[in-house]
């Protein structure tokens, strides 16, 4: 009877564990897998081959939004286009993405992402209901219908046209940040203080000077309105200068020949300037501060006999306000008004006309990129041009009548040479002005340069 009872112990231990390894192997299985009827082992299955993900290298799960890729990263491809999340490299923007490091960068992961293929319009349709069939189908129909097959070799050609647009958009706004002062960040905390510097100031005083460096002589000390242009020609000089290093930072730029350069600059440096400090020029109070210790008032303004040129410049600062541009698209248009082909004295203006057209491409895009904007905001944006020059004309004009008055005014050399305001032996060459500074700025550039990813 005990012999019975062992060999019923056995058989039952025996049945539960190949139950048990069963249930185990088939726990491994997908529904509908082949290998559940062929029989085959877990161990044999897991040799099987599977393409790696697209993105990260883990092992994928399937066909996602276009490309083979993990959970991981469809799910984050898929965070990124619904909630519309702009990310920003906080290193070289050129960063390995790999299964262990993928969520160190966000930003180089998505631009991988995209690089490998994985399709924006694919996460907007999405899976949808019996229901919602007939609707998205429709959007489907839609995108495929504009959409037209890509052979091979158009889809490089487009994928490699996508990915100069987007490197030159990096470097724009590389170069814009590295040498301008009024970024939103920094616009923000310059007004902060000139509330705090009105508030303290007495009713019945009018404001200080703004602080600059000048020789004081007696002319000078003299004459308020040869005091107060002399103020802010220095004033504005520096902000004058990172114009110029900012054009010389454009790729292409420096491959035109001088005279073009020269040319550009005299034209455009006031336009360009003007579009920076418009985070810094409020209509409401008519005051422009361009550092702590600079904060024109419009009692500085009156000293210098040019409110027109100010009524017009607040004006414009007014429309370009209401556009509530980022830092990029202000770098872009920017550099889009240093480029402009059709200025008068161009000689090679193909060259020029080319690169605007980029520049004016990665702007489009850039704003199309925001949730939420104007769809003729663009529109908007390029007729300010015909503005601006307006603006630029009258500066020149009264810039001319300054020094007619006071001949012996000295202006800066550089921006008396943008103004053609100097004799050949008081201003330096342009081309050469804070080469060195300009050389550095590019070398910072380049650091940052995002290159092509090849999956």
């Amino acid at each position: 009877m005990e012999d019975i009872r062992a060999m019923l112990e056995a058989a039952h231990a025996s049945c539960s564990g190949q139950m048990s390894a069963s249930a185990t192997n088939f726990s491994e299985y997908k529904v509908g897998d082949p290998d559940t009827n062929t029989g085959e082992s877990s161990s044999a299955r897991e040799q099987e081959p599977v393409a790696p993900c697209k993105v990260c290298g883990d092992r994928s799960s399937g066909f996602h939004y276009g490309v083979m890729a993990c959970e991981g990263c469809k799910g984050f491809f898929r965070r990124s286009i619904q909630k519309k999340i702009e990310y920003k490299c906080n290193f070289s923007g050129n960063c390995l993405i790999e299964r262990m490091n993928r969520n160190r960068c966000q930003h180089c992961r998505f631009k991988k992402c995209v690089m490998a293929g994985m399709s924006k319009d694919s996460v907007r349709i999405g899976r949808y209901s019996k229901k919602a069939k007939p609707t998205v189908m429709d959007d489907v129909n839609r995108l495929t219908s504009t959409t037209p097959y890509e052979t091979p070799i158009e889809k490089q050609a487009r994928e490699s046209k996508e990915l100069e647009l987007f490197n030159l958009t990096q470097t724009v706004d590389r170069a814009h940040r590295l040498t301008c002062t009024y970024t939103i960040e920094r616009a923000q905390q310059l007004l902060h203080k000139k509330q705090i510097f009105l508030a303290l100031l007495h009713p019945s005083e009018p404001p200080p000077l703004p602080k600059v460096n000048i020789e004081s002589t007696a002319d000078i000390s003299q004459n308020i309105e040869l005091l107060m242009w002399t103020i802010f020609c220095e004033a504005m000089t520096p902000g004058i200068k990172n114009v110029v290093e900012f054009a010389k930072c454009l790729p292409g730029f420096l491959t035109l020949s001088q005279e073009d350069q020269m040319t550009l600059l005299k034209q455009g440096f006031f336009e360009a300037w003007l579009v920076r400090i418009s985070r810094v020029l409020c209509p409401e109070d008519k005051t422009l501060t361009l550092d702590e210790e600079q904060i024109f008032t419009s009692h500085h303004f009156t000293l210098l006999k040019t409110q027109d040129l100010w009524n017009a410049v607040f004006e414009f600062a007014t429309g370009l306000h209401q556009l509530q541009l980022t830092d990029t698209e202000l770098a872009l248009f920017t550099a889009v008004i240093l480029t402009c082909g059709d200025r008068p004295g161009v000689k090679d203006s193909p060259p020029i006309e080319l690169l605007q057209e980029k520049l004016l491409e990665c702007l489009r895009r850039e704003i199309l990129r925001q949730e939420n904007r104007d769809h003729h905001l663009f529109a908007r944006l390029i007729m300010k041009m015909t503005n601006l020059r307006s603006i630029a004309a009258l500066h020149n004009e009264k810039m001319l009548g300054f020094k007619i008055d006071w001949p012996q005014a000295k202006i800066p050399p550089l921006l008396a040479e943008l103004n053609d305001l100097c004799d050949s032996l008081e201003c330096s060459p342009l081309s050469k002005v804070e080469s060195d500074d300009v050389d550095n700025i590019v070398t910072a550039i380049s650091s940052t340069k995002e290159e092509p990813v090849f999956v």
